[in-house]
């Protein structure tokens, strides 16, 4: 199903539909990959433990807040600037690191199992009751 035809879709039929799709699909970008967010441990008493957005956030704005919640002192927030901008930059070079390794494996991969994943099909089975099934009803939870 196209990305865009999901956005059209109800979110509970967009579940429906992500319930059915395999796990393992190592053509595609993981979740994570593409994920603008990094979490914030910065070593001072008591540490400041949060996330930051590099797409959303101006690291900026981000101090004020913090030092306007008296969580950040005043007197380390070049400091706390350049910490973030370092985990920022470790962020991207592991997304980007992760991109490449995915791209070589799919680059080295043989033709016949790039194929296989493209048209992989998952069969679900569901049971079904018949005669000889043992009753469970006496242990199912009110």
């Amino acid at each position: 199903m196209m990305l865009s035809t999901l956005k059209l879709l109800k979110t509970e039929r967009v579940k429906q539909y992500d319930y059915c799709i395999p796990y393992f699909q190592p053509l595609e970008a993981q979740d994570d990959e593409e994920d603008t967010v990094v979490n914030i441990l910065f070593p001072i008493e008591p540490p400041i433990v949060c996330d930051f957005d590099w797409k959303l956030d101006e690291l900026e704005d981000f101090c004020k807040d913090l030092i306007e919640n008296e969580t950040l002192p005043e007197d380390k927030k070049d400091e706390f600037k350049n910490y973030v901008k370092e985990q920022v930059w470790e962020r991207k070079a592991a997304q980007r690191q992760a991109r490449e390794a995915r791209r070589k494996m799919i680059e080295s991969m043989n033709p016949e199992m790039k194929a296989a994943f493209e048209n992989m099909k998952l069969y679900k089975f569901y049971p079904v009751s018949t005669p000889d099934t043992p009753d469970i009803n006496s242990c199912k939870m009110e």
